[in-house]
């Protein structure tokens, strides 16, 4: 899957979308498609279908868009900040940090990240799980 930077803001709904309809849209095109012998010419040698079929069999991708949905809101309120005629460069750090804040909070206890702030936040052991939320 590939998403067009332009429109990032539309990830988050697409990808939500996309999750709840996912045993729907596997069904259509993993097993009712290739059951139908008009299309099945026209399906093997098309490269989006390939494309799609490959992404509805790989084992992340539901993953992925269900991080994309879960985490989209703290991304759309930090782009939507910027979206201005004016000057926001002097709001750039502090929305920065409060955005990376926010996503790691989604993962690492609060009082782990509350206390950290900038190039503190790179010293979190990520991969340490007595920092997770469980």
């Amino acid at each position: 899957l590939r998403h067009v930077n332009s429109t990032w803001l539309t990830a988050g709904p697409v990808a939500q979308r996309l999750v709840e309809q996912w045993a729907n849209i596997s069904e259509y095109f993993l097993c009712f498609l290739p059951k139908q012998k008009l299309l099945s010419k026209q399906l093997s040698s098309s490269s989006k279908y390939k494309r799609i079929f490959d992404n509805l069999k790989e084992s992340t991708t539901l993953c992925f868009l269900a991080f994309i949905a879960y985490t989209h809101k703290h991304f759309e309120t930090f782009s939507l900040c910027f979206q201005s005629e004016s000057p926001k460069i002097h709001l750039l750090f502090s929305e920065m940090n409060k955005l990376i804040r926010q996503v790691m909070m989604l993962f690492i206890k609060d009082d782990i990240v509350a206390a950290m702030e900038g190039t503190d936040l790179r010293d979190i052991e990520l991969d340490n799980g007595k920092n997770w939320k469980k």
